[in-house]
């Protein structure tokens, strides 16, 4: 068990070997097999590709993680952990499958839902004057 990033950090700089064992969910995670990944189609905020693995596995972007990201496998939703500390993973089954990443922040939402609240708000405030 990892208990915090120190603890990750520590393991990492100890003959940890990337290639075969990730860090995430407080865990080391093995990640083994002969694994393909070709991106498909990339744009400022989608990533695609086709991911061809012989095993279960790990598929890990090289990109700080977010708490906006989300990911499909095969058109469904799938957790995106925090992985070896400032990376992300998603579990990818043996086989080939189509992995979608995608950056979808919530606080421009809110933010739309808020003015529009405060614009009705305003706008009915406004009539019973």
């Amino acid at each position: 068990m990892i208990r915090d990033d120190d603890a990750a950090i520590q393991r990492l700089q100890s003959g940890f070997d990337p290639g075969t064992v990730i860090l995430a969910d407080g865990e080391a995670k093995a990640n083994r097999g002969d694994s393909r990944v070709r991106t498909t189609a990339r744009t400022g905020n989608k990533w695609t590709a086709e991911v061809q693995s012989s095993t279960d596995g790990w598929l890990v972007f090289a990109e700080t993680f977010f708490p906006g990201m989300r990911v499909k496998v095969d058109g469904v939703d799938k957790p995106l952990l925090r992985a070896d500390v400032t990376f992300s993973a998603v579990a990818v089954p043996a086989g080939r499958h189509l992995v979608e990443k995608t950056y979808r922040p919530t606080a421009p939402l809110i933010g739309l839902l808020a003015s529009i609240a405060t614009a009705l708000a305003l706008a009915f405030w406004r009539v019973n004057q």
